[in-house]
């Protein structure tokens, strides 16, 4: 071989690799091959809109469950892993939970005969809630004596969205047909939803402060500042009456009467109402 031909092959090499190199460098650039990329927030997209949505990005999407959540709109995302701001490469399959058109059917268990304590726990246990209590004359002071659903009774087993309210009709005791308001300051919104309901009265007017926003995360954190009627141990209330209460986040705003506490403890000891987890003997 002359060495010319040694000199412009080796220069047809060269250039061969540079060409490569220059291709494989416009290919990572332009494809950015290698990089992390951050992975939008896709809450609240409806799942009609997925498709258009990951055909602009270079991530790929699988729906993997549905819940039903009755505060947010029907068909949105709810939860996505990996999470928003979450560096991945790219081709990475976006796993998402989508809010469910209709919320899940449930069987209504049996709290006939049930204590008032007894029937809200049975009814959280099955995946509803308690609605309106409706006291009627009968010596079984806060038994249930009917449920019912939208007005109309509802039998066991009978399926029933979940979430759905369950209205209680009570005995009221019979002669037995007043009660002290129980004291509700610094309480949080589920301990004064049970003390209201235990203690053989109804919940009221809720009412959040500027502090809160409309979301059940806030109602979940607040506490009870203020109500009406307050507690007064020389004052009773009918069976059944509503008690509205106040709440807040922010705890400034909370003065609890330490006595009135404590007097209020005392005679829900001395006169347990809706707590007795046996019913009176029938003749």
């Amino acid at each position: 071989m002359s060495k010319a031909f040694l000199i412009n092959l080796f220069i047809a090499l060269v250039f061969i690799i540079l060409v490569l190199i220059g291709i494989k460098y416009a290919l990572d650039n332009y494809t950015r091959h290698g990089e992390d990329i951050l992975v939008p927030d896709y809450s609240e997209i409806h799942h009609t809109k997925l498709d258009s949505v990951f055909e602009k990005s270079s991530l790929e999407y699988v729906v993997i469950d549905s819940i039903y959540e009755p505060k947010m709109a029907k068909g949105v995302v709810l939860d996505q892993n990996p999470e928003a701001s979450s560096k991945v490469k790219e081709g990475r399959t976006i796993y998402l939970t989508i809010n469910a058109n209709n919320p899940p059917m449930l069987k209504m268990p049996d709290v006939v005969d049930l204590s008032l304590r007894q029937a809200i726990a049975k009814l959280e246990d099955y995946g509803f809630a308690l609605g309106e209590k409706q006291y009627v004359p009968d010596l079984a002071k806060d038994a249930v004596l009917r449920q019912e659903y939208q007005g109309n009774p509802i039998k066991p087993g009978t399926l029933l969205p979940k979430n759905s309210k369950i209205d209680l009709i009570l005995g009221d005791g019979l002669q037995d047909n007043e009660v002290h308001v129980p004291y509700l300051i610094g309480m949080s919104y589920e301990e004064a939803i049970d003390a209201i309901n235990v203690g053989s009265m109804s919940v009221g007017a809720i009412v959040p402060d500027k502090t809160m926003k409309p979301a059940s995360e806030d109602t979940l954190n607040s506490r009870v500042y203020r109500q009406i009627p307050d507690f007064n141990p020389d004052e009773m209330w009918t069976v059944g009456d509503p008690v509205d209460i106040f709440l807040t986040l922010d705890s400034t705003k909370i003065k609890v009467d330490d006595m009135a506490r404590t007097k209020a403890d005392e005679l829900k000891k001395a006169v347990p109402n809706g707590t007795n987890d046996t019913l009176p003997p029938t003749e």
